[in-house]
């Protein structure tokens, strides 16, 4: 009888232990999030922001969301000091086994009433892009409640060197006297909203690939 209930004893002690372990989960997905511009090229400026400057607070932003959701997340920049071509921003993409890569960035026009959000997709690779572009365009339209223009196909070797499904989205207009106002008003909500959006995207794009 002492022999059973020492094995017993040692049996609940066995998964007492076990069960304190605490396993990490394995991340869902690798994110490249590419920050348009950086470095000497600015982007578009409209007084005294730059488009540099904003896509990098949107990037690290969505980064910190996706984070926080146990996604991986790699930066093609992490500093406005760095100049990257649209071929370093795809290797480091590619080089990181990423699932999908975004690029992002504010649009700008001599007319400051413009605004709408725009996704973009390389034009010799619609068939793995195509569909990530609008997914992403549309919850940008949704979320911030802006006007949409149909997804565009677009020569930039950005998209077409990555291996995996990859996009350039025209987030806002940085040259709209509405949008500067939100991005420059100390509160961050604009790019946070931004940041959201994109996020939501990302989330929508996986659920459909389980179907």
């Amino acid at each position: 009888m002492k022999q059973i209930l020492s094995a017993l004893t040692a049996v609940t002690m066995l998964f007492s232990t076990a069960s304190s372990v605490l396993i990490p989960t394995p991340p869902k997905h690798i994110v490249c999030v590419d920050a348009g511009h950086g470095g000497n090229d600015p982007g578009a400026m409209n007084g005294d922001i730059t488009e540099a400057e904003e896509t990098l607070d949107i990037a690290t932003r969505l980064k910190s969301i996706l984070e926080e959701h146990n996604y991986s997340v790699v930066m093609t920049r992490t500093n406005n000091n760095i100049t990257l071509s649209n071929s370093d921003r795809a290797d480091i993409c590619n080089k990181n086994h990423a699932d999908i890569a975004i690029a992002i960035h504010l649009n700008s026009n001599p007319n400051e009433t413009l605004d709408y959000t725009q996704g973009l997709y390389g034009t010799s690779t619609p068939y793995k892009d195509k569909k990530f572009a609008e997914t992403l365009h549309e919850s940008l339209a949704k979320d911030l409640n802006i006007q949409s223009v149909d997804d565009t196909d677009f020569g930039d070797n950005f998209m077409q060197k990555a291996n995996m499904p990859a996009t350039l989205q025209e987030t806002v207009f940085i040259s709209n006297s509405t949008e500067y106002d939100e991005l420059t008003d100390g509160t961050g909500n604009r790019q946070q909203q931004i940041a959201q959006a994109l996020f939501d995207g990302i989330n929508t794009w996986f659920s459909q690939q389980k179907k």
